[in-house]
């Protein structure tokens, strides 16, 4: 039977690729699985010869169920069978995108049949950013940093925003904007620096192919201060966190009730 399925994208949640699942879907172009996907069962992708492209978020390689009985039955193909990407692995158009830094994708049960030409023909790379993220900036005292240029760069080296790349004054309200096109990565980590040499470190956030807001730094929570004495009698202002100081708010709610309820 052939299912005329050309894209599909399984939810984060979905922890299995079952048994023959996307068999004999031979105009199947792109499968992206989630960051769940912990098993791909026996003859899942059998048959689907035009799957040209397959992301995989999974940081740690799923595992491949390639036996049935005593037969092999690997989720991409087996001998006596169709192989996936069958029809383009001459072509090295086929790609299996990962994310960067993944692990156990170099098993063997995960190079074979997939990697072969004359089978599947699957080339890895890390699966690609192409879109436009914020990122705030707090200073340690939890101020919002606004007005001064930033730098950034990432993990692999593909991605450097510089002195002469327009991106790094541009801004939206209180965030800087960047802007990826296929060379930065899910999961690669990104650099920020408050110098055009890269020298400076402010911060470090992790890239998610699912986010496009993130944060370096905590805010500070307004002009709230609390006093304390010391011996010259002079007062020494004391800057906390806002949890902090929640949290002793929070304290002394609690010991007013038990006062006033004794």
């Amino acid at each position: 039977m052939q299912i005329n399925l050309e894209n599909v994208n399984i939810g984060n949640g979905v922890k299995n690729i079952t048994y023959a699942l996307f068999r004999n879907c031979s105009n199947l172009s792109t499968l992206i699985c989630g960051k769940s996907t912990a098993l791909f069962d026996h003859s899942a992708m059998q048959g689907c010869s035009k799957l040209s492209k397959v992301y995989v978020f999974n940081v740690s390689a799923p595992t491949i169920n390639d036996k049935l009985g005593s037969n092999d039955r690997h989720p991409f193909g087996f001998e006596g069978g169709n192989y996936a990407g069958y029809s383009y692995r001459l072509y090295g158009t086929n790609r299996i995108y990962v994310p960067y830094n993944a692990e156990g994708y170099d098993a063997e049960v995960w190079l074979h049949p997939i990697t072969d030409t004359s089978k599947c023909g699957y080339v890895y790379a890390s699966i690609p950013l192409n879109y436009t993220f914020k990122v705030k900036i707090y200073e340690e005292d939890g101020n919002l940093i606004t007005n001064e240029c930033v730098y950034a760069k990432s993990e692999s080296g593909d991605f450097v925003y510089g002195e002469h790349d327009y991106s790094t004054g541009m801004k939206d309200g209180n965030e800087y904007l960047f802007v990826a096109s296929d060379d930065l990565y899910h999961n690669e980590e990104l650099t920020i620096f408050s110098d055009s040499d890269c020298l400076n470190e402010i911060g470090r956030i992790t890239m998610d192919y699912f986010v496009e807001e993130y944060q370096i730094g905590n805010p500070s929570f307004g002009t709230r201060m609390l006093s304390k004495s010391v011996e010259n009698d002079e007062e020494e202002t004391i800057v906390m966190t806002k949890k902090d100081y929640d949290k002793i708010m929070s304290n002394l709610e609690t010991l007013n009730k038990l006062i006033i309820g004794k």
